[in-house]
């Protein structure tokens, strides 16, 4: 249990870390999520005639989920990918006990950094635009459902990528071999 507790202490660190080098390109980031949906919002707002917009607080709960859905999707196989590039996801696996471990604590720090910044992006566009929320009981529900299928996906696409790492390294060793064996010939 307690080495479960250091890896989680661990990728939290981690996470902190990469948000601390990389923050002005997080910064950014989160401002074109804010301009992008404020720009899709005025749009719609200023096809339909009058001051109040059916739909508005819908469209804002879409745009949440929409946003979760691609930041578990990109995320997720963006971490697989680079890892099985880097060839780390092996030394992650044998150093901190078990891949599949690893991945799972990995997966819920990013999915808690995930959830924490759609809700602060569903937060501003509900100041900004003024609207009021009603979320019906069978509302997450759905959400999970595609949360999930985003992580299920990500996880897909990881371990092609990793896959292909392996084919590709395979590949290169084939033909390194062959080159030394003509080299005799």
């Amino acid at each position: 249990m307690y080495a479960k507790f250091t890896q989680l202490k661990a990728e939290v660190i981690l996470t902190i870390q990469v948000l601390r080098r990389y923050w002005f390109s997080n910064l950014v980031g989160f401002f074109v999520d804010l301009v992008y949906f404020y720009a899709i919002f005025v749009a719609v707002r200023s096809l339909v005639p009058g001051e109040n917009l059916p739909g508005t607080p819908s469209l804002i709960l879409m745009y949440t989920v929409l946003h979760l859905t691609l930041g578990f999707y990109t995320s997720f196989y963006r971490f697989l990918r680079n890892d099985a590039l880097q060839g780390t996801l092996e030394h992650l696996a044998l150093a901190r006990g078990g891949l599949l471990s690893q991945l799972f604590v990995r997966l819920a720090v990013q999915g808690a950094y995930i959830i924490l910044q759609s809700l602060l992006v569903l937060l501003i566009l509900v100041a900004l635009t003024k609207v009021t929320l009603e979320i019906t009981p069978w509302w997450p529900l759905g959400v999970g459902v595609v949360l999930l299928a985003a992580v299920g996906l990500s996880l897909l696409m990881g371990a092609l990528g990793s896959a292909w790492s392996l084919l590709q390294s395979f590949t290169s060793k084939r033909s390194l071999l062959q080159r030394i064996d003509n080299y005799f010939k």
